[in-house]
């Protein structure tokens, strides 16, 4: 388990069968969730999963500086994306939603494949 191969593969493997948020989403757009009820349980669910996560990566020493500098980073940009989606949701019907939610799910499942692949 000590060489960087078996370290890459499993890598691949934890991106390919990480339970993030894909089936969630999944899970919701087959079930036709009412779009009012579908943000609110993501929003509940992400924010569950990052406490968790942070609070692993601080337990584990792995919350430096350097992490912190750089989720601060991204602030901005995951602020203009929560006005963008508050501004749209109105806008948009649930049928196109659901395909894009979906679109967005293969888009990122096809990417950690790639990714994974990439590091073997």
């Amino acid at each position: 388990c000590s060489t960087i191969r078996d370290q890459s593969c499993a890598g691949a493997m934890c991106g390919l069968s990480g339970m993030a948020g894909s089936p969630v989403l999944l899970l919701m757009a087959n079930q036709a969730v009412e779009p009012r009820e579908f943000r609110a349980n993501i929003v509940t669910y992400f924010t569950v999963i990052t406490f968790f996560a942070v609070a692993s990566l601080w337990a584990g020493g792995q919350f430096t500086h350097d992490v912190l500098m750089l989720s601060l980073a991204i602030i901005p940009g995951t602020g203009l994306g929560v006005l963008a989606g508050i501004r749209l949701h109105s806008r948009v019907p649930i049928e196109l939603f659901l395909r894009a939610s979906l679109v967005l799910v293969i888009l990122a499942g096809a990417s950690a494949f790639v990714v994974g692949l990439a590091t073997l």
